[in-house]
Formats: structure tokens, C-alpha cells, sequence
């Protein structure tokens, strides 16, 4: 672009919360789309300037671009953790193991679909979180590495969930055998049919029927990592080891999401003192 007032109108238009669609007719950006499209152009911009092509980034001109809200919290009482293993009951193995694994594991959804068997240890009973299996729109499913440093951890789980995941794993093997050929073996735990990995989409439309067919509350799978959480420091379990199982980069970061919880642990608290020095 030769022109820096084109460019300028560009960039401006990064931070315009509304477009036209296919039919003409004006639609709403979501913050997070406006923020990289900012960002993106920011950096396009600054790159013309170290190649001598622009004097300045048209971005630091326009309006600050909204801040990204986070999405609501929410997460299933005990209650309810116990309903979704009854209808667990009565699902395949491999979904059901892996809902086990989001509420007792608080694993994020990509982590979770990006374990290699070789993570899994059966005589420790650890899993240990080393890669992220996401989708990225135009390229499809890739792995990558986890969130951040702190997100690299191991995982101690219940036996519940390695006598589920031993019972899943020969089930694997049987399938194996029986589709020969066809079986286009791959190293994650959490198989297709044929053996290849399974999308996170396809994981997240799953649990979203789970939920309609046996009509439970409606959450994101992405809350059952809430849930994970929520439940172990209701219970008394020290932040910094909640924070530590779910990989956070600081403790400072599970205090800030967890503050309901939190602030339930003071209210024992208080009980506490009153119960022991202040009634008689």
C-alpha cells in the first residue's frame, strides 16, 4: 500500500465492532475477533516500518480495541458430579473415560485428547501433561506444545480412572485385531474408531448431547475443569496444589479465578475460630 491514509482506514476499521455479512446486513464481532484483528494489523504495521515502508503504526491511532471478556465461570456441585457418572454408566468407554479424566484430572480439553499412552503410568498412577491437541481454523487438528512452561506437570488420578483407562486400552487392542488393515494406529489414548485422534470439536459436540439426552444442566466441557478445581478446595485441598494439578502459571492465577471458593474456605474459617474461642 503506497498510500499511509489508506492504511490508516484500514487499521481503523480493526477496531469497528460491526461488518456486513453475506447478505448485506450488519453482524456483531465478538472482542476476542476485534483484538486479533488489531493485533495482526499492529504487527503487519510494525514490520512496514522496520522495512522502511511506513513511518508509523496506523493502529496506535485508532480507538483501544476492547478488552477480551473471560467467559463466565461455572461449575457442577457434588450432586451433580455424582448424576453425570450414573449416565456415564451407560456410554462407551472411551467417552466416559474421558470425562472422568476432565472432572478428577482437571485437564483442559486439549491436553487431554494430546496424552500419548506413553504419559500414562499405570504403576504410579500418573499422567503426565506434556502436549495440546487443538483445532485451528484453515489448517485442522494439530499438536502443540501446552499452554505455557507451567502447564508441562504430572497428575496423580484415582484408581477409578486407571482401571477405567486399563479396561480402555483393551478395548483398543480388540479393535486393533478386528479392523486390521483399516486400524491406522496413532500414539494418543483417546482413539477414533480407526485409530487416528479425535478432534476436540467432536469431543465438545459429544458432551453437548450427553447433556441434552439425559437432560443435565448445561455447562461447557471446558467447566468440568472448573468443577475439578472447585470441588478439591471445597474439600480443603491447598491452592497451591490445586493450582500445581491444573498446571497454572502462578498461584495468583487460581486466587483470581477461584475467589468463590475461596471465600467459602474464610467463612469455615471464621466458623472455626467462633467454634473453638468465642462460644461458650
Amino acid at each position: 500500500m503506497n498510500d499511509t491514509n489508506e492504511v490508516y482506514g484500514i487499521a481503523r476499521c480493526s477496531t469497528n465492532k460491526q461488518v456486513l455479512d453475506s447478505n448485506g446486513m450488519r453482524k456483531k464481532l465478538f472482542s476476542t475477533t476485534i483484538q486479533k484483528v488489531h493485533r495482526q494489523l499492529s504487527l503487519m504495521f510494525n514490520t512496514a516500518i522496520k522495512w522502511d515502508f511506513l513511518d508509523i503504526n496506523p493502529c496506535t491511532k485508532v480507538m483501544k480495541p476492547p478488552t477480551q471478556a473471560s467467559p463466565e465461570m461455572d461449575f457442577y456441585s457434588e450432586k451433580e458430579i455424582n448424576e453425570i457418572l450414573d449416565c456415564l454408566e451407560n456410554e462407551g468407554l472411551s467417552f466416559k473415560t474421558a470425562i472422568y479424566m476432565l472432572i478428577f484430572g482437571g485437564f483442559r480439553r486439549g491436553e487431554l485428547l494430546g496424552l500419548h499412552w506413553e504419559d500414562v503410568n499405570f504403576e504410579t498412577r500418573m499422567i503426565s501433561v506434556k502436549r495440546n491437541l487443538i483445532n485451528i481454523r484453515h489448517r485442522g487438528v494439530i499438536e502443540d506444545t501446552t499452554k505455557t512452561l507451567k502447564s508441562v506437570r504430572e497428575v496423580l488420578m484415582p484408581k477409578k480412572v486407571f482401571d477405567l483407562l486399563s479396561l480402555y486400552k483393551m478395548e483398543q487392542e480388540n479393535n486393533k485385531r478386528l479392523l486390521k488393515d483399516n486400524w491406522k494406529d496413532s500414539p494418543y489414548v483417546f482413539k477414533s474408531e480407526f485409530g487416528g485422534f479425535i478432534n476436540p470439536e467432536r469431543l465438545t459436540d459429544k458432551w453437548n448431547r450427553f447433556l441434552k439426552k439425559y437432560k443435565l444442566r448445561k455447562l461447557r466441557l471446558h467447566d468440568l475443569r472448573h468443577t475439578s478445581a472447585t470441588f478439591l478446595i471445597s474439600k480443603g485441598i491447598p491452592i497451591a496444589t490445586v493450582s500445581k494439578r491444573l498446571g497454572h502459571s502462578n498461584i495468583y492465577t487460581t486466587l483470581n479465578i477461584y475467589t468463590h471458593s475461596v471465600n467459602d474456605d474464610e467463612i469455615t474459617a471464621i466458623d472455626v475460630i467462633n467454634e473453638n474461642f468465642f462460644v461458650k
